[in-house]
Formats: C-alpha cells, sequence, structure tokens
C-alpha cells in the first residue's frame, strides 16, 4: 500500500539506488538491486530470482548466467563504477564460488556494515577483471543480452 508507494517513490529518484529486472522474452525472471552506488567508485548489489525461473537445472542456471553477467556489465559500463561488491552468506558456498567464476574475488568484510552482524562474506570485482573476461571472450552472454539502460545512466 501506501508504505511500498511511498518507499518506491524515494527509491526511484535516489542517485545511489536502481532497480532493474532481468526478462527473457518479456517474462521477468530476477530483480537486480544495485545500491550505495559511488559513481567512478564502487556500487553494491544483489539479485533474486523470481518464480518464473524454470526448475530444470540447466535452463536455471543459464538464467543465472546472464543475470550475472548483465549485472556486472550495467556496474561497470553504465553505473561507471570501478569495483562491484556483493554481500554473501557465508554458508552459502554455491553462490559464492558462483560469484568467483564471473571473476569476484574476496574483499575484506570490514568494508561491510552488514559482515559481522549477519556473517557474511563480501566479494567483489574491479573494473580491470571485468574488462580482461570481455576483452577474452568470457563474457560472451553479453552477446545475448539487450540492456535497457535506466536514463540516470546514459
Amino acid at each position: 500500500g501506501a508504505t511500498h508507494r511511498a518507499w518506491w517513490a524515494r527509491k526511484s529518484v535516489d542517485p545511489t539506488y536502481r532497480i532493474l529486472i532481468f526478462e527473457t522474452g518479456g517474462i521477468p525472471m530476477a530483480v537486480q538491486t544495485f545500491f550505495d552506488i559511488r559513481k567512478g567508485d564502487s556500487a553494491c548489489w544483489g539479485f533474486y530470482m523470481t518464480d518464473n525461473v524454470p526448475k530444470h537445472p540447466a535452463a536455471m542456471f543459464e538464467i543465472w548466467a546472464h543475470v550475472e553477467v548483465a549485472s556486472i556489465a550495467y556496474a561497470f559500463d553504465h553505473l561507471r563504477v570501478n569495483e562491484l561488491l556483493c554481500e554473501i552468506l557465508r554458508q552459502n558456498a554455491v553462490v559464492s564460488r558462483w560469484h568467483k567464476y564471473f571473476g569476484f574475488t574476496t574483499r575484506d568484510p570490514s568494508i561491510s556494515a552488514n559482515a559481522a552482524k549477519h556473517d557474511l562474506i563480501v566479494l567483489g570485482c574491479d573494473i580491470g577483471e571485468y574488462t580482461r573476461r570481455v576483452n577474452s571472450g568470457a563474457m560472451l552472454e553479453l552477446h545475448n543480452i539487450d540492456i535497457e539502460v535506466d536514463p540516470r545512466d546514459a
């Protein structure tokens, strides 16, 4: 209700926050959030899959890979940050390995106000790693992704 509308009214104009919807064939597959955006410096990021994601593991991982690559590309190509950070529950080793596969490495948890309180690890990917991966062809999924850019980031 009113609380959500007020929250959205604030977030939709907040220069440090973005919400993006990842779609396949017009069907929402994931909600991507970027927060604590500091252009030229860093941003934090996370995403959540919707109930529309196929349950078959191969199809699910394909969408997960596209969401990951689209998010990383958006951060560096459109938000123009030098580092993309994410926080992961320490016990969620699968997600940690997945992000590391895409170039993230472990960061000092003291950079996060949430890490100690919620037993999180902090991972980051910098623009140099992103550029190396794009130039080496490791981000091939980018060729199959159309990114609609928030007007604030155009």
